[in-house]
């Protein structure tokens, strides 16, 4: 399962940005993060010491400097899947990705290493989620 948009913390309207892509095929509901000046898929890890860029909105091969839609309101709230078994008491930890697609929901990360933040227990599979944009080292 990808990241899916649900609804806004705030109530605002979905925010598209357009950033230059290196040279990946991104899918629609991936994380991007950036790197050297592209948003990028090509390691989840290194969403852990980059800043995010927000959520893929459509599936593109991309040569470096192609514009691609990512989702990127900082209020935005997603459905996203889990790589472990969800629980009701791991809402509002900071957790880290198993993927660029899932979460794995029973780390509470410390703040500078947590990716995304569980909003709400939807299912032992399911999370919503919020996402740290802030770059982890600042934390």
């Amino acid at each position: 399962m990808a990241f899916v948009f649900q609804y806004t913390k705030d109530g605002t309207a979905p925010q598209t940005k357009y950033y230059k892509a290196a040279a990946v095929t991104i899918t629609k509901g991936e994380l991007l993060y950036f790197s050297s000046g592209y948003v990028t898929n090509a390691t989840f890890g290194n969403c852990d010491t980059n800043t995010v860029a927000g959520v893929a909105e459509e599936t593109k091969v991309c040569s470096a400097g192609d514009l691609v839609p990512v989702q990127a309101n900082r209020s935005a709230v997603y459905r996203v899947g889990t790589a472990d078994t969800m629980a009701q008491d791991y809402v509002g930890y900071n957790c880290a990705l198993a993927s660029v697609t899932t979460i794995t929901s029973n780390t509470n990360e410390t703040d500078k290493d947590g990716v995304c933040r569980i909003e709400k227990y939807i299912d032992t599979d399911e999370a919503d989620v919020s996402i740290n944009y802030y770059s982890p080292t600042e934390a």
